[in-house]
């Protein structure tokens, strides 16, 4: 049987001040999404705590359109998870690449889970909400590209 390895993903103690706050953003903005608004507020608090509030309302916006967008299940979990999954690590790194201006190596990334329209609208303000992080002084690491599991298909292969 193949199975296919990769590189672990990092876990949260790992990553970098900026990157483990994103993560929370993103987490907690998931949390208001099911049906705890206060932590959508919660998250945009935050951003402002860290002279960076123009992040957080842009984060909002295109985490809006990512889930009204998104095909298939995004794998997200919550914010004091020590653990990363392989999407929240390329949510990341899409991040990265957007501060940098690598607008097509962050499509890529966003297109496992968006379709062209919906990618056309999410990556804007995932875009804005990575420069503002960047310009308050906060630059994401670059990092190697999470390989997703297929989901909720068993992997067979050839010996």
């Amino acid at each position: 049987m193949t199975h296919l390895r990769t590189a672990p993903v990092p876990g949260l103690r790992a990553r970098a001040a900026v990157e483990q706050f994103l993560l929370w953003g993103i987490r907690t903005w998931v949390r208001g999404f099911d049906g705890k608004p206060w932590k959508m507020a919660e998250m945009r608090e935050g951003f402002a705590a860290i002279n960076a509030g123009a992040a957080g309302d842009h984060l909002e916006h295109a985490m809006t359109l990512f889930a009204g967008g998104a095909e298939g299940a995004v794998y997200i979990n919550c914010p004091t998870c020590p653990t990363v999954t392989a999407d929240e690590h390329n949510l990341l790194l899409a991040a990265a690449f957007c501060q940098r201006g690598w607008s097509d190596a962050a499509a890529r990334l966003l297109s496992d889970w968006l379709p062209p329209a919906a990618l056309r609208r999410a990556q804007p303000p995932l875009t804005q909400a990575a420069f503002a992080l960047d310009e308050s002084g906060y630059r994401l690491p670059l990092r190697e590209r999470a390989v997703r599991a297929p989901a909720a298909e068993p992997m067979i292969g050839a010996a």
